[in-house]
């Protein structure tokens, strides 16, 4: 990835060496810079042509996948907060629409909720940004390699219907079972009722090889239930 111009632990070390390149009148060294970087290319070329004093902020960093930095970890006060139960995240971004929800990797100091699965950080690096069922998924993959721990109220212990704006149910019991629209997610868990350990798990999204107000195990069949 850092083939060129090797790897930069800044903002501001990227955007000292995108001075230096554009004062040498390298314009294809910036894109390449640039791209190295992870970073748009639409920046590089308002930063050439003069529309950008400099070629990343911290953030612009961060999504290329530099790490971005706190001086000290406090949740609620101060840090950068990310949460080991995706679910957790809707507590404080209960809109999936208007809010992005991102796979990341943290370090530096660490410091955890007593309340949830809510962390504070000094340091991160977005990885990824997800779609709602890479949402659903990581909130299943949770669960599944924490069982004992306690279960989100967002997810249901009954045959489900998707229900609200989010747009997506887990159900998780001896038996699950849930249908939505088209374009509902669905997240299914089957667990052991005595021990709580799941040892089966579906998630998809309703019309891609799944029918829109159908009933479905989490073995992807269809299942005949009254209304």
């Amino acid at each position: 990835m850092f083939e060129r111009f090797g790897e930069f632990d800044s903002a501001q070390e990227i955007n000292r060496k995108a001075e230096e390149l554009f004062n040498a009148g390298d314009i294809d060294g910036i894109s390449a810079l640039a791209a190295e970087n992870g970073i748009p290319s639409e920046y590089a070329q308002g930063y050439c042509e003069g529309d950008l004093p400099e070629l990343c902020d911290p953030l612009t960093a961060a999504v290329g996948k530099l790490d971005v930095e706190e001086p000290e970890a406090n949740c609620v006060k101060n840090g950068f907060h990310c949460a080991k139960n995706p679910l957790d995240c809707l507590s404080y971004y209960p809109d999936w629409d208007s809010s992005q929800c991102w796979l990341v990797e943290i370090g530096g100091d660490i410091d955890e909720d007593r309340i949830d699965s809510k962390v504070s950080c000094t340091r991160i690096r977005l990885i990824r940004q997800l779609n709602l069922e890479e949402f659903v998924a990581e909130a299943c993959r949770y669960m599944i390699h924490h069982p004992a721990v306690e279960t989100s109220r967002r997810v249901k212990r009954e045959p489900s219907l998707v229900e609200g704006h989010n747009r997506f149910v887990i159900v998780r019991s001896g038996e699950p079972m849930a249908k939505g629209k088209k374009e509902d997610v669905i997240g299914l868990l089957k667990e052991n009722e005595r021990t709580g350990q799941i040892y089966a798990g579906n998630v998809f999204t309703v019309g891609y090889g799944y029918k829109a107000d159908t009933w479905y195990d989490v073995f992807g069949k269809e299942v005949a239930r009254d209304a």
